[in-house]
């Protein structure tokens, strides 16, 4: 029973994470003997947890709530963003925003500009702040330009970054962000462990022997996913996400009622291929909204599918762990994967219903 507990704990302590997209916004800054200029694209409903917009509280920000907070939206973005070189920092001047529409949602873009002086010989430092007190997972993905010296950096709201620290800081950024973007997306993480608990269910005596089964899974879904990610991001494959992201749910839904009562005909790996490509178009989100040059695009592809790759492996092999002890207990496995899909298929049905209506039935 202890072990049957661990298991629905596992679940139940998920639903603090995320199950749609985690919270990004995107970040354009040129740097040169000119100043400063750039653009910043901040969600709108990241502004909305931050500053309350939606006054009447139905769920929908307009853009009379936006227009009659617009002073409060530019006060806080500009303390949002602090560039520095040594102890001068540079004042921005941010326009009123206007509204861009990316794959996952609708956002405020802000384009400033500062008069200050840069210099090629010092250190540039940013302090990125957005969503700092309101959401610890949130992430900037920028792309700098400093003295014609281009980057791609992933600039986390708990500490100052320094640009100019090169590829392998950058590709480390990267490879951090796919972890994060793998671990606080549920609909990820309970993909991954239906897929572990369907692998290992017909094997319940044996579990070592779901292994084969267990990595053609893995290793088709990661195959897939890397194949659209990579697609995506470099612009040979366009879908919406307002297709793509009830899709995914679809996918959780589909896995969870196999659990529960196998109904898929054929190896399971072909599916969780099928699947994949799905999900790799959901994750590709996080990098196709800031159209980064060419250069830029196979570095954050890579690190950002080694970070996930890594998420997705811990994530497998702590559902592994679970299951193989819920044998070595004399445990039903079958059993125990029915009663904890259950209800994952609920929570997916509902996922499904709140992305095909575009509204919000459950808190995460």
């Amino acid at each position: 029973m202890r072990v049957l507990f661990s298991t629905l704990l596992m679940f139940f302590v998920c639903s603090h994470v995320f199950a749609h997209k985690p919270s990004d916004a995107y970040l354009t800054l040129n740097a040169g003997a000119q100043g400063l200029s750039g653009h910043w694209d901040i969600a709108v409903v990241d502004l909305d947890a931050a500053l309350a917009l939606d006054d009447n509280h139905n769920g929908e920000v307009t853009w009379g709530e936006v227009k009659q907070k617009r002073d409060a939206l530019l006060a806080y973005a500009a303390k949002s963003l602090t560039v520095s070189q040594g102890s001068t920092a540079c004042a921005l001047q941010l326009n009123p925003p206007t509204t861009i529409d990316h794959s996952d949602g609708t956002y405020l873009r802000f384009v400033f500009n500062a008069g200050c002086n840069m210099y090629a010989d010092k250190v540039l430092a940013i302090d990125y702040a957005m969503m700092r007190g309101v959401d610890p997972h949130h992430r900037g993905i920028a792309a700098l330009n400093v003295f014609g010296s281009t980057s791609t950096r992933v600039l986390n709201n708990q500490a100052t970054a320094t640009p100019t620290s090169g590829a392998f800081s950058a590709f480390v950024d990267f490879v951090r962000e796919g972890i994060v973007h793998i671990s606080i997306g549920l609909d990820h993480v309970l993909f991954i462990v239906l897929m572990v608990a369907a692998a290992v269910r017909p094997f319940a005596l044996w579990p070592r022997k779901a292994l084969w089964p267990l990595a053609a899974m893995v290793t088709a879904f990661t195959v897939a996913h890397s194949l659209t990610l990579g697609l995506a991001l470099f612009e040979w494959v366009n879908v919406s996400s307002r297709w793509i992201e009830p899709a995914i749910a679809a996918t959780v839904l589909i896995c969870a009622i196999d659990v529960v009562r196998p109904f898929l005909l054929g190896p399971r790996w072909l599916y969780a291929f099928a699947f994949g490509l799905l999900h790799g178009l959901g994750l590709a989100s996080a990098l196709t909204a800031l159209k980064l040059a060419s250069e830029d695009r196979l570095l954050a592809l890579l690190g950002f599918n080694v970070g996930v790759e890594i998420g997705q492996l811990v994530i497998a092999l702590v559902a592994y762990a679970v299951l193989r002890s819920v044998v070595a207990a004399k445990i039903n496995v079958a059993t125990v994967s029915r009663f904890a899909a259950l209800p994952v298929a609920f929570i997916a049905l509902i996922w499904l219903g709140e992305r095909l209506s575009d509204s919000k039935w459950i808190p995460f």
